[in-house]
């Protein structure tokens, strides 16, 4: 019996011991609750980064001494399992306060060996959550912000603590530790704390931060580029070559060789305190340097466009256009047209002649030049409807009235009106006059004397000595070379020549007492030449004739003048000629005292020349003295020719403008609108209302016969035109001031094509050549490295730019 019973007392004593663990009393939950005083605070362990603190669900409720469970409410972590639509407030609700069960919450037991969840690891795992519904573990960063799959490249697969809860309480804290070790759930945590400093403000979203990133890294790019690109467009302007012998390999590297100007350059910006390109230079990727011979290419492609559409705009604009052209071969013996453009620029109201490319010539016919010339024209975006005029040399394939270019174009244009360069027309007049034998023979001495002192150190070094010790006050110390094409060198040869004649006497007879044989030779043939009367009377006859064409020489060759203007001073020219033809004796009395004298500083006297009665190869005019044979032989034949050459060559161009010339101010008070009516029925199509110009006309001649200073050119004329109150007389101005008088603008960028297609560069390309040419020749028109990047960028980049 005593057996018995304390067999039940044991047995009773372990039914007590379990009921107090399954249903607590009030004296346990008290015991509990002043353990658990204080709210559970996160412990950061090695692979949390987080710092979250976790609260009691206020929704949580106890009765006592019930077995009423507490309840989770909506920020249970389970019920967001599997939910990809959970918004940033109740994310951000959940990593701040999530459920976290009360110290008195009775966690259920799913095994046999009566294992629970423990309250404590909420607090050593600051990740860790408990959820009611699911009745197991959960990981809060990984449900909120997990893939569907986890792991390294995102290829394992996920389970327990993230798609369904964990429960195995045996291992709990073996597999917490081993889930905090994954890279997923430190990537979790990650963004997790990235998300909750942007939601409070501490720092921005990720897509923001790639927005900054991006901006900040194309920007840094766009900084690399516009240092290449201003090198590039400082070198082009400067007309320096860019390439070297050898440019390649990294542009840091200060090599023995020569790797060119450009990769100079850029050296020279990081030394001058460019970090970024320097940076960009030694790191950067080989593959996206941008600095090779292709993108250097590129980007003088797209500078030339640039400085071209900005002149195709003002030409278009200005509705009225002449084209200039000429062609020479290049060092790489390549026909090259230089095709140009005048017009009246309405913005800065004054005439330009544009160089608009260099084209390859193959087919040297009129029918191909014309060709080329119009799609040259055509294919830069150019309305030919508005080309009044053409300008070309006298060659036969240009200038031809069958088969030449200006009439093939005229075909199509009929108000393309040729003219002929006006400065070559005055070369040709100046070129046939001097053919006379002593003036032919005068000009080819200078010529001589000017080579023979230039082709020796030595001889210029006399020859300027000689200068200062005779003419101390001299502007020059050097002869001019003459130039076959350009009569101006011809003219300054001359004149300069004449002005050191002295010291060039002093000099060759130095020079005719040297040792060297060579020398002292030609010295002495030279001297004996240039003291001979038959060279200095003809040299004295050329200087004074070309001190009065040499003013007109240089006035055909510039650009803001006009065919009016420059036929009113061949006019002004020949009367002056005419003048000195009717005063023969005078003039030339006048030559030759300052002749006799220059032959008696050089003690000699002027001959008179043996006559013959039937002498064929020299001028034989019969004279009675010196003076009287050199005028008759000499000075009135040169003289007659320029006047006769001037007057023929002009002719033409005279003829060309008798009728549209009647519109400019001088002239229209003695002019009637019936003159102008061939002209304004011929520009038509381009005049703003033709059937009221009479009345125009009237108002404007009615106008000008009140004032008494009057303009006499047309682009005077366009200056003190109103366009409002005179369309038509507005525009034809335009059409006189358009038409080209000289083809000197194509044949200057045959200079600049000189400097930039050298011997050392002879294989460049047409492209590279037109950028180069068009940011050499029109220095004033700005091109802005931005626009030379956003133009750049439009094409797919390794280098993000935009």
């Amino acid at each position: 019996m005593k057996r018995v019973q304390k067999q039940l007392s044991i047995s009773a004593f372990t039914q007590i011991k379990r009921n107090k663990i399954d249903n607590p009393t009030s004296e346990n939950v008290s015991i509990d609750q002043a353990n658990l005083s204080e709210q559970p605070s996160i412990s950061k362990n090695d692979t949390d980064n987080h710092n979250i603190v976790l609260t009691p669900d206020s929704n949580n409720s106890m009765t006592n001494n019930s077995n009423k469970t507490l309840t989770a409410g909506e920020n249970d972590i389970g019920n967001y399992v599997h939910n990809l639509e959970i918004n940033d407030l109740k994310k951000e609700e959940l990593l701040k306060t999530p459920w976290v069960p009360h110290s008195t919450y009775i966690f259920p037991v799913k095994t046999k060996r009566n294992l629970r969840f423990q309250l404590s690891w909420i607090k050593r795992f600051s990740w860790l959550s408990y959820s009611q519904i699911f009745e197991g573990a959960f990981c809060r960063p990984c449900v909120l912000f997990v893939r569907e799959k986890g792991g390294k490249g995102g290829h394992q697969q996920l389970g327990a603590l993230v798609s369904k809860e964990y429960t195995n309480w045996k291992n709990a804290l073996q597999d917490f530790q081993l889930h905090a070790s994954t890279s997923y759930h430190k990537l979790c945590v990650e963004k997790s704390d990235s998300f909750l400093k942007v939601n409070e403000g501490r720092s921005k979203n990720i897509t923001e931060q790639l927005s900054i990133e991006r901006s900040r890294q194309i920007e840094q790019n766009r900084n690399i580029l516009l240092s290449v690109i201003k090198t590039i467009i400082l070198c082009s302007k400067q007309e320096i070559d860019l390439r070297g012998s050898n440019d390649f390999g990294n542009v840091m590297n200060i090599n023995t060789f020569n790797d060119g100007n450009f990769r100079a350059l850029l050296r020279f910006r990081v030394d001058s305190g460019d970090t970024i390109l320097e940076e960009h230079l030694k790191n950067g990727p080989k593959n996206s340097l941008y600095t090779s011979p292709g993108i250097q290419n590129e980007i003088i492609s797209i500078c030339g466009d640039i400085v071209k559409s900005k002149i195709i705009q003002r030409v278009n604009a200005a509705e009225c256009f002449s084209v200039l052209a000429d062609e020479t071969t290049d060092i790489g013996r390549i026909e090259q047209m230089s095709v140009c453009l005048r017009y009246f620029d309405q913005g800065e109201k004054k005439i330009r002649e544009d160089f608009l490319e260099f084209t390859p010539a193959v087919d040297l016919t009129g029918k191909g030049l014309a060709t080329l010339i119009m799609s040259s024209l055509q294919n830069n975006g150019i309305n030919c409807q508005f080309l009044v005029g053409q300008g070309y040399d006298g060659a036969s394939a240009m200038s031809g009235y069958l088969h030449g270019a200006q009439e093939y174009i005229k075909k199509d244009f009929p108000m393309a009106l040729y003219v002929h360069c006006s400065a070559h027309s005055l070369n040709l007049a100046l070129a046939n006059a001097s053919s006379l034998p002593t003036i032919r023979n005068c000009i080819s001495t200078i010529q001589t004397v000017g080579t023979f002192f230039r082709s020796s150190a030595q001889r210029s070094e006399v020859l300027r000595i000689s200068i200062i010790e005779t003419l101390p006050q001299a502007r020059h110390s050097t002869l001019v070379a003459l130039c076959e094409t350009r009569w101006v060198y011809k003219h300054e040869s001359v004149l300069r020549f004449k002005e050191l004649y002295p010291a060039i006497i002093v000099a060759l007879e130095k020079l005719e007492s040297l040792i060297n044989k060579e020398t002292a030779q030609k010295s002495c043939q030279l001297l004996s030449s240039i003291k001979d009367a038959k060279f200095v009377i003809p040299l004295i006859i050329i200087e004074n004739i070309f001190s009065y064409t040499l003013t007109l020489c240089k006035q055909l060759q510039t650009i803001n003048a006009d065919l009016v203007e420059a036929c009113n001073h061949v006019d002004d020219v020949l009367a002056i000629l005419d003048e000195m033809r009717e005063n023969n004796n005078k003039h030339f009395s006048d030559m030759f005292s300052v002749a006799a004298i220059m032959m008696n500083k050089n003690k000699e006297e002027i001959d008179f020349p043996r006559f013959a009665n039937r002498q064929t190869q020299r001028n034989n005019v019969p004279a009675n003295n010196s003076e009287e044979y050199y005028k008759l032989n000499i000075f009135l034949p040169f003289l007659d020719h320029i006047r006769i050459q001037l007057s023929d060559r002009f002719q033409k161009h005279k003829f060309l403008i008798k009728s549209l010339q009647q519109i400019i101010p001088s002239k229209c008070i003695h002019s009637t609108s019936e003159e102008m009516n061939d002209c304004v029925q011929f520009y038509s199509r381009i005049l703003t209302e033709p059937t009221v110009f009479k009345a125009e006309f009237s108002i404007w001649k009615s106008k000008w016969l009140k004032e008494e200073s009057r303009p006499n050119t047309a682009i005077e004329g366009l200056d003190n035109c109103n366009i409002l109150l005179f369309p038509n007389i507005w525009k034809l101005l335009q059409v006189l001031a358009t038409i080209p008088m000289s083809t000197a603008t194509p044949e200057r960028t045959f200079s600049s094509l000189k400097r930039l297609k050298t011997y050392l560069r002879n294989s460049t390309g047409e492209t590279r050549l037109n950028g180069l040419a068009l940011m050499s020749i029109h220095r004033e028109i700005n091109v802005d490295p931005e626009e030379v990047l956003n133009r750049f960028a439009k094409q797919s980049r390794r280098m993000m730019i935009l």
